[in-house]
């Protein structure tokens, strides 16, 4: 069992330079000892390092890091992968693009010096979390040096003291008594203000079944009302929190959503009719998802008019599910898997209650300013509304073949805007100290997800 917090910056060495997985092709699995593997006969598996942990099941590996490994902890490199979400998905079976379906380990600035985090399409693996985020004296409009953001792959050592400023594992890795991969993780977020002190929490609970991994994530809000930290400009605010399945692999050509009859999701408020990626320029315009009873979102290979159909088969075109539902938090405030869940859009649990109980709270600014670059009423500017409380799908680049080398599916509890800088009404300050939402999520290549 891993049970050290990780202290961000405290490698002395880049992990390249370690000749380790995490640093040359990302695998945490190579160069183990015997004394750190633990396995079974049987549909599942695990191995471990210092750095994380890889489980197997009859899909492939899954691989979650236990620490945030960003430049600092590599002497400079410019690669970053977070601790606590999905971050590399390796099937035991090619697709059109080969094995790797999900690979987080990446840049952490482009050829411009800009950080990589939640706004490049294709990062946050799967069950990344990200928002925007912002300090000031309402009401204030946004900047550098009033907005940011704040992602789950990003550390905090590595960015002003915004990101992941540490992570502990307070459960496994093990096997459980029916023979499913365990694993549960605490991971804290700062801002340059909060000195460490988190003002934020999320814990991740995983069961990896041999056809399905399951997660129940917890959201704690740890900054009472945006009053917290030291020598701030101002409170702190929160925009579009949000939980990410993103992919730069599989060679997938279309981007869909389902409700619960299994049908693509109709929508009601959007001006895409169904919830189908249109193959757009995202700089342009994004697939948005207000459907009813929405449920789940599958990276596939259908054609845009071949309705439920993703030409999906158990060899060379596993198309990957992502069930997305709300999920309630125990009343003493732990998160327990096997409970009930609930459809995301009006339980009153989950992130969806986390946008209505923010349509009551402080806003950074009644009106929008233009320096994101647009200048407009933010859909009406509350997250309450039904404009407001939407999924998202975005492609963006494709190879030769017309296929898909970076998407991804946004789960918004609210969305605003185009940007870290833009739709200040949408920026809402943080909840009561110890506010708790949770979701409870699939991920599952053809048919392994249930509900």
């Amino acid at each position: 069992m891993i049970t050290s917090r990780v202290v961000l910056g405290s490698l002395a060495l880049s992990l390249l330079s370690l000749g380790c997985g995490a640093g040359a092709d990302g695998d945490p699995d190579d160069e183990l000892t015997g004394a750190q593997k633990d396995s079974v006969d049987g549909a599942v598996s695990f191995w471990q390092n210092e750095y994380g942990v890889t489980f197997t099941n009859d899909d492939g590996d899954w691989v979650v890091y236990t620490g945030c490994y960003g430049p600092a902890a590599r002497g400079g490199e410019n690669t970053t992968v977070g601790p606590g979400y999905i971050a590399r998905v390796v099937l035991k079976k090619a697709t059109p693009a080969g094995q790797k379906v999900v690979n987080d380990e990446g840049p952490f600035e482009d050829p411009n010096g800009n950080v990589i985090g939640f706004t490049a399409i294709g990062h946050a693996g799967l069950g990344g979390f990200t928002w925007h985020h912002s300090r000031g004296n309402a009401p204030f409009t946004f900047g550098p040096n009033e907005a940011w953001e704040i992602s789950g792959r990003i550390c905090a050592v590595d960015h002003g003291g915004f990101g992941v400023s540490g992570a502990k594992v307070v459960d496994g890795p093990r096997l459980d008594d029916s023979g499913h991969g365990a694993l549960a993780i605490d991971v804290d977020f700062t801002d340059g203000w909060t000195n460490g002190a988190p003002l934020l929490t999320l814990r991740y609970v995983y069961r990896v079944e041999h056809d399905v991994v399951k997660m129940w994530t917890m959201v704690i809000e740890r900054c009472g009302n945006g009053d917290c930290g030291s020598g701030a400009p101002g409170a702190a605010y929160i925009g579009e929190p949000k939980f990410v399945s993103a992919v730069n692999g599989g060679g997938y050509r279309r981007l869909a959503m389902f409700n619960t009859a299994n049908e693509i999701a109709q929508n009601s408020v959007s001006s895409n009719g169904s919830c189908l990626w249109t193959g757009a320029s995202p700089t342009k315009s994004t697939g948005q998802c207000d459907g009813d009873h929405r449920i789940r979102a599958r990276f596939d290979y259908g054609a845009l008019d071949s309705g439920t159909n993703g030409n999906c088969d158990s060899n060379s075109h596993q198309c990957l599910n992502t069930v997305m539902q709300a999920y309630p938090v125990d009343d003493d405030g732990n998160l327990t898997p096997g409970r009930e869940p609930s459809l995301w859009e009006g339980a009153p649990f989950g992130l969806d209650a986390w946008a209505r109980a923010s349509a009551s709270r402080g806003q950074a600014n009644p009106n929008d300013s233009p320096f994101g670059g647009a200048q407009w009423s933010c859909h009406g500017g509350s997250t309450g509304s039904e404009n407001n409380r939407r999924w998202e799908l975005v492609g963006l680049s494709k190879d030769g073949g017309d296929r898909y080398t970076n998407a991804a599916m946004y789960f918004h509890a609210w969305e605003s805007g185009t940007g870290t800088y833009d739709c200040e009404p949408m920026s809402r300050r943080f909840g009561p100290d110890g506010e708790r939402f949770a979701v409870y999520a699939q991920f599952a290549f053809n048919e392994g997800w249930k509900y």
